[in-house]
């Protein structure tokens, strides 16, 4: 796939996933009492156990699943698996400049706060930071690839590995963010076509399930997103170029 594909996929990707979050609240809002006494779950109620205390398999499946920018050994999502909602979202990245330029990429272009979690942020800083999106004030988190094992929060209900992890334990180290607990998580690998035998080899050796998808009418959804790209790329490099002189 293109270069470009993948952060307009990873645009494409969080719009869906936070805004099905939202309609999700919404809903709640308007039906919570009639839909508690329903199901006869309450808010914040964790997912009941099988009798041999094993999670649902079907959150277990969901932790672990590829999403493919160019479609490439990639199944649609018509009558499958639906995108999870998502109130707290980590994006993986594999360096310090990646992580620093997609976070101001998706600041420009989701218009909302995204963190940046780094060791190039201070760590006062970063403390700071996973309070507040502890607290669901933030809830788009881009990290690099150093900080994935030493991040502590709860109830991430997806993360995204933007660059694929160099090998199966930093992969377990980042999707480990999610689904803890007890608690149902997705996990996305957005993986260009040179990158998927690779990949697809390590989820084999490792018995790690997965399972190949692509948005809904993606193709449509990454050319509804290529003019506010293009617009957001010479926004970024003003910003970079502001950084470096010292004038933001």
């Amino acid at each position: 796939a293109d270069a470009n594909e993948k952060p307009k996929l990873l645009v494409a990707l969080l719009r869906r996933v936070l805004s099905r979050a939202e309609a999700a609240e919404t809903t709640e809002d308007v039906s919570g009492a009639h839909k508690e006494a329903e199901e006869g779950v309450a808010d914040g109620d964790e997912p009941a156990q099988d009798e041999a205390g094993a999670w649902p398999q079907d959150a277990l499946e969901a932790e672990e699943s590829l999403l493919a920018p160019d479609g490439t050994d990639a199944e649609g999502l018509d009558g499958g698996p639906s995108l999870a909602g998502a109130d707290k979202v980590i994006v993986f990245t594999s360096s310090l400049e990646s992580t620093h330029r997609l976070t101001r990429l998706l600041q420009l272009m989701l218009r909302m706060e995204v963190g940046e979690f780094s060791s190039a942020v201070p760590p006062r800083e970063r403390t700071a930071l996973l309070k507040t999106f502890a607290s669901k004030r933030l809830r788009v988190l881009v990290a690099s690839d150093a900080m994935a094992r030493g991040m502590d929060v709860d109830g991430v209900d997806v993360v995204v590995n933007y660059d694929p992890p160099a090998n199966i334990k930093g992969y377990v180290h980042r999707v480990g963010r999610t689904a803890r607990a007890g608690r149902s998580g997705t996990s996305y690998t957005l993986l260009r076509t040179a990158e998927v035998h690779h990949f697809k080899r390590s989820m084999a050796k490792a018995s790690k399930p997965w399972r190949p998808l692509e948005l809904p009418d993606q193709q449509a959804a990454l050319d509804s997103v290529s003019p506010e790209y293009a617009r957001a790329l010479d926004d970024l490099q003003l910003a970079l170029e502001a950084e470096r002189s010292g004038a933001l």
